[in-house]
């Protein structure tokens, strides 16, 4: 994701999943490109000091999440929406591959339970 608008809208009115040591923001809306989602990955400067470290945690997730979409990604798009997605590492120490694959198995589970949630409140009124 690159597009500055759409960060700021994922920031400002984004709906907020928790998984520890990840939380995401997401929000629901156009994409500039035909995909079911985008996906960015931030860590923080202030846990991990060395650049070294914080792009070794953002390979493991994009890795992670590369593995694990398919089925959130599958579901999003039989029901035609796009969403954008902030991922945000919160953990303190440097992660190894099999705790961040059970932690983004969990988040996804949490993402798609949270988008079905949102796609099941919006579903439009009949009139007679």
């Amino acid at each position: 994701m690159k597009s500055r608008t759409l960060i700021g809208r994922a920031f400002e009115g984004g709906e907020v999943v928790k998984s520890f040591p990840f939380i995401t923001r997401c929000v629901k809306g156009p994409l500039p490109e035909a995909v079911p989602t985008q996906l960015m990955v931030s860590v923080p400067k202030r846990a991990f000091k060395r650049a070294v470290d914080r792009n070794r945690i953002k390979r493991l997730i994009r890795e992670a999440w590369r593995l694990e979409r398919e089925a959130f990604e599958t579901e999003v798009g039989e029901r035609g929406e796009q969403w954008a997605i902030v991922l945000i590492f919160v953990g303190k120490e440097m992660p190894d591959w099999p705790v961040c694959q059970t932690a983004m198995r969990k988040l996804i589970r949490r993402l798609s339970a949270h988008t079905a949630a949102s796609a099941s409140d919006e579903k439009p009124e009949e009139h007679a």
